[in-house]
């Protein structure tokens, strides 16, 4: 039988600590996650995307669907802001002077949201002309290199 690392003492600590409620647990979590490299184990690779671009145009696509559905959304959304009392009475002045600021933050969330989609759609597109230039430089050097047509 294998003997047990500091490390390994560490992870079956926080593994039982991170069964706690409240902040004890939430502290094992976080010990369990840190407690290899705080012992000098090397961290694992730092993640990176890799993707074609036909994956980008499915993405893109993907993308530009849901800034379609958020057009939507905001369409629906305008009308909750200009909502009219349905009465000449308290109530219903009541209830308008409460949905109005509310359709106001539910528009104002969505048009968050489309800046936000606006501005990912446009680096999706920023990235595929950058693959589909650094293809063409490289087709470009290969066919200089080999003197053939690619």
């Amino acid at each position: 039988m294998a003997e047990d690392t500091p490390t390994d003492a560490m992870a079956d600590a926080a593994g039982m600590a991170s069964a706690l409620p409240g902040p004890i647990g939430a502290a094992g979590k976080a010990i369990s996650i840190a407690a290899p490299f705080i012992q000098g184990e090397p961290k694992p690779p730092e993640g990176h995307f890799t993707f074609s671009p036909e994956e980008l145009d499915k993405i893109i696509a993907e993308w530009e669907d849901l800034r379609s559905a958020l057009d939507s959304d905001e369409q629906k959304a305008m009308h909750m802001t200009n909502i009219q009392p349905p009465g000449n009475d308290f109530a219903s002045s009541d209830f308008s002077n409460s949905a109005n600021p509310s359709g106001d933050g539910f528009l104002r969330a969505i048009e968050k949201m489309i800046d936000y989609v606006d501005k990912y759609i446009e680096a999706l597109k920023d990235a595929r002309e950058k693959i589909a230039t650094q293809d063409e430089q490289a087709n470009s050097e290969i066919t200089k290199a080999g003197g053939v047509e690619v």
